[in-house]
C-alpha cells in the first residue's frame, strides 16, 4: 500500500507542484484586485480537477483568482472533447454512415477544396507539394526550383501540424530564395518539405484596420460553431495578434489574444498572453503599436460569422469547430477549419461556456432521442 502512495505521488509530481504554485499565486497572475485565500484557491483548484478530470491551468487567466469570481462557468478541455466525440457519434449514426470523417477537417488540403468547391471565401492554393514533388493547380509536376513561378511571396502550409508549426514564409529575391527571411538554396527546401504534404499559397495581407496594430502578420479571427440538432450558432470567438517580428499570430509564440462582441462588432477591453510567455499576461494594448483593444471595430465580422455558419454545415458531421478567418480589404476568408478549436483560451477570453456549450450539447441528445422513439 506504502509503495502505491509512493509511486502515485511520483507519478503526479507536476501535478501537485502546480496546486501548491498556483494556490500560492505563484505563477503569472492577470487581474488585479481583492485575491481569495490560498486555500480557496485550491480548494477551487481540486474541484474543478476533480469534476473536469485536468489541472485548470488558465485559472488566473479567467478570472477566478479574485473574491467573487465562481468557477461554475468552466468547462475542461476533456470533457468537451467527450462531449463533442459522443454528439458526432450521434450524427454520424444518424446518417446511416460507417466512414471516418475525421480526416475532412483534420487535413487543411482536403478542408480548404470543398469549402471552395461550395462557393465559400477561402485562401486559394496555387499548388501542393506531395512527398517533396511539387504540382500546380492542375496537378502538373513542376521543378521545386521553379516554385516562384506561382509568385515572389509565398506561404508554405503542412496541412495537417497546428500553431504554426508547419508554417514557412518563402520569398524569391531575384534570383535567391528567403525561407523565413534566411538565404536558402532549393536542396535546402526540398529538404525539409521533402516529408508530408503542404499547401502553396500567396502571402495574404490583412485589412488595414488589423494591421494598424499588428502590421507583420495576418491576425486571424477564431470563431467557434456550434450545431444544437437544429440549427447552427456563433458562441464566441477572439481576434490574434502577432507581436515583435512573428509572422503568424501562434499563441505559443507571443501573440496576444483579445476577445470579441459580436453584437457591437469590436473587440473587448483585454489582450492576453500564453500563461507560459514571459510578459505580462494581461495588456490593454498592443505593445508593438500602442493601439488600445476596448471597442476597436473589427471589419466585416458579421460577414465572418455568416461565412463560418453556412461552412459548418457542409461539414454535417461536426458538433463543434473552430474558424480561422482573416479580415482582408476585400472581406473575410477562412484560412483554415479546425476540429478541436482551443477551448481552454477560448473560455480565458470569453469568461467560461460551460453554459453554451452543455445547452447546444443536451439539444442535440433530447433531438436525437425524439427521432429514435418516432
Amino acid at each position: 500500500m506504502v509503495k502505491r502512495i509512493r509511486a502515485y505521488l511520483f507519478k503526479n509530481v507536476g501535478l501537485w507542484l502546480n496546486f501548491y504554485r498556483y494556490s500560492l499565486g505563484r505563477t503569472k497572475i492577470y487581474f488585479t484586485g481583492e485575491r481569495k485565500h490560498w486555500t480557496r484557491v485550491f480548494w477551487d483548484l481540486v474541484m474543478i480537477y476533480f469534476r473536469e478530470g485536468e489541472f485548470c491551468s488558465h485559472y488566473y487567466a479567467l478570472g477566478y483568482g479574485l473574491k467573487g469570481r465562481h468557477t461554475t462557468g468552466y468547462i475542461g478541455r476533456k470533457r468537451i472533447l467527450a462531449m463533442k466525440e459522443a454528439a458526432e457519434q450521434i450524427m454520424i449514426t444518424s446518417i446511416r454512415s460507417g466512414i471516418s470523417y475525421a480526416a475532412i477537417t483534420k487535413d487543411k488540403y482536403y478542408a480548404g477544396s470543398i469549402l471552395r468547391a461550395n462557393g465559400l471565401p477561402t485562401l486559394v492554393d496555387l499548388g501542393i507539394i506531395i512527398r517533396g514533388k511539387l504540382y500546380n493547380s492542375e496537378f502538373n509536376e513542376i521543378d521545386l526550383s521553379d516554385i516562384s513561378v506561382f509568385g515572389s511571396e509565398l506561404v508554405l502550409k503542412n496541412t495537417v501540424l497546428e500553431a504554426s508549426e508547419g508554417v514557412l514564409f518563402l520569398k524569391s529575391c531575384q534570383s535567391s530564395l528567403l525561407l523565413n527571411d534566411i538565404p536558402i538554396v532549393s536542396s535546402d527546401l526540398h529538404r525539409i518539405i521533402r516529408n508530408g504534404v503542404w499547401v502553396v499559397q500567396e502571402r495574404y495581407r490583412a485589412h488595414h484596420m488589423i494591421a494598424k496594430i499588428s502590421p507583420g502578420a495576418l491576425n486571424v479571427i477564431r470563431i467557434v460553431t456550434l450545431f444544437d440538432g437544429l440549427m447552427h450558432k456563433a458562441i464566441g470567438g477572439f481576434q490574434g495578434f502577432a507581436t515583435g517580428n512573428a509572422k503568424t499570430d501562434s499563441w505559443s509564440k507571443g501573440s496576444i489574444y483579445v476577445g470579441i462582441n459580436f453584437e457591437k462588432s469590436c473587440l473587448k477591453k483585454y489582450g492576453y498572453r500564453s500563461p507560459w510567455h514571459s510578459e505580462p499576461g494581461l495588456v490593454l494594448l498592443h505593445p508593438d503599436t500602442d493601439v488600445c483593444f476596448d471597442k476597436y471595430p473589427i471589419p466585416f465580422l458579421n460577414e465572418a460569422v455568416s461565412v463560418c455558419l453556412k461552412a459548418h454545415k457542409i461539414f454535417y458531421t461536426n458538433f463543434m469547430l473552430g474558424w480561422d478567418v482573416a479580415i482582408t480589404e476585400k472581406g473575410p476568408l477562412i484560412v483554415e477549419v479546425n476540429e478541436n478549436p482551443g477551448m481552454n483560451v477560448f473560455q480565458m477570453v470569453n469568461s467560461g461556456m460551460k453554459e453554451d456549450i452543455n445547452n447546444c450539447y443536451r439539444s442535440l441528445i433530447l433531438l436525437n432521442q425524439d427521432n429514435v422513439n418516432e
